[in-house]
C-alpha cells in the first residue's frame, strides 16, 4: 500500500513517503482508522529492527510525521514488518536525535541506533551511536569539535527539533540547564502574534545539530525584532525608544554582546533625522 502524504503543521511542508508494496497489490481502500494499539505496535516493531532497512526507515519516518492509516493497512504493514528479523537484544533505531558516543557527532532521529549497556559506567542506559561506517573521523571530527556550541545565546539554523534539516530558518534560544549548568538546552522561538514570541524546548543544542557558527548576529536579531515587535532573545514586546530602534532590549543586548543605542540617538532615529548604524 502507498503511504499517504503527511503535512508538517509547523513548516507547512508535505512529505510523500516512498511506495511500499505489502503482499498483492490492491486498489486503495477506505475504512476505520488504525487503533492506538496498532500504531504503538508499529512503533515497537520498527524500534526492534534494522534502521537501515528500507521498509523500517519508511515506516519510522511516516510514524514520526503523524502518519494516518486505516486499520486494514496497519495490519498489512505489521505483517510485513514481522517478517524482518529483529536486531540483537539491546539495540534499536534511535527515535530521537542524539550525540554519538564514539565520535561525538550529532545523530539525527531515525538515522542511527541506540544500545543498552549491560556493564561499565553506562550500565542500564541507552547510548546513541552512528550506524556502522558513518562516524566522523579525522578532519570532519576536528571541524565538528571546533564548531560545537559551548555558550548560551541566540542561534539560527535550518534544523528541526528532531535534528532533521528543514526548509525554513529556525531560531533557537540556548540556555544552561536549571540544575546541570554544563548542559545547554535549545528552545525554539515561535512568534504568536505582533509583540509576542514564545519558546518551546527542542532538546540539547548539540543533539539537534546547532553549531557555534550558527550564532545569531545583531543585525538579524534587529530585523526579527522589528518584524515581530518583540525581542527574539526574550520574547518581550518592544516599547521604549531604544528597544524599538535596536529591535531588542538593553539586557539582551548586554547578554549577547549586541550594540545598543543611547536615548538621544534613538529619538533622532525615530524622528527620521539620522540612521542607526553601529558599524
Amino acid at each position: 500500500y502507498p503511504f499517504p502524504p503527511v503535512t508538517n503543521t509547523e513548516t507547512g511542508e508535505t512529505y510523500t513517503p516512498p511506495t511500499v508494496t505489502v503482499g498483492p497489490r490492491h486498489a486503495a481502500v477506505t475504512g476505520r482508522p488504525a487503533t492506538e494499539s496498532q500504531m504503538n505496535f508499529l512503533r515497537t516493531l520498527v524500534s526492534e529492527r534494522d534502521p537501515a532497512d528500507d521498509l523500517v526507515k519508511s515506516v519510522s519516518t511516516a510514524l514520526a510525521e503523524g502518519w494516518e492509516i486505516t486499520s486494514k493497512q496497519a495490519s498489512a504493514v505489521i505483517d510485513k514488518l514481522m517478517k524482518i528479523p529483529k536486531t540483537k537484544p539491546g539495540i534499536r533505531s534511535n527515535s530521537y536525535p542524539g550525540t554519538c558516543a564514539l565520535c561525538g557527532g550529532g545523530v539525527p532521529a531515525r538515522a542511527g541506533r541506540i544500545e543498552k549497556h549491560e556493564t561499565g559506567l553506562a550500565k542500564g542506559k541507552w547510548v546513541t551511536y552512528h550506524l556502522d561506517g558513518e562516524c566522523l573521523t579525522g578532519a570532519a571530527k576536528a571541524d565538528a569539535d571546533a564548531d560545537r556550541v559551548t555558550e548560551p545565546g541566540m542561534y539560527a539554523a535550518r534544523v528541526g527539533a528532531s535534528g532533521d534539516v528543514v526548509g525554513e530558518m529556525t531560531y533557537y534560544r540556548v540556555r544552561k540547564g536549571r540544575y546541570d549548568k554544563t548542559v545547554l538546552w535549545a528552545e525554539r522561538a515561535i512568534p504568536v502574534g505582533s509583540g509576542s514570541i514564545v519558546f518551546r524546548k527542542a532538546g540539547r543544542a548539540t543533539t539537534i545539530g546547532l553549531k557555534a557558527s550558527d550564532r545569531l548576529d545583531w543585525k538579524t536579531a534587529r530585523k526579527l525584532g522589528v518584524a515581530y515587535s518583540a525581542c527574539i532573545n526574550c520574547g518581550r514586546s518592544l516599547s521604549d525608544d531604544r528597544s524599538l530602534v535596536a529591535g531588542y532590549g538593553e539586557v539582551c543586548a548586554h547578554n549577547n554582546h549586541w550594540p545598543y543605542p543611547s536615548t538621544s540617538v534613538a529619538k533622532e532615529v525615530l524622528a527620521g533625522t539620522v540612521a542607526w548604524d553601529p558599524d
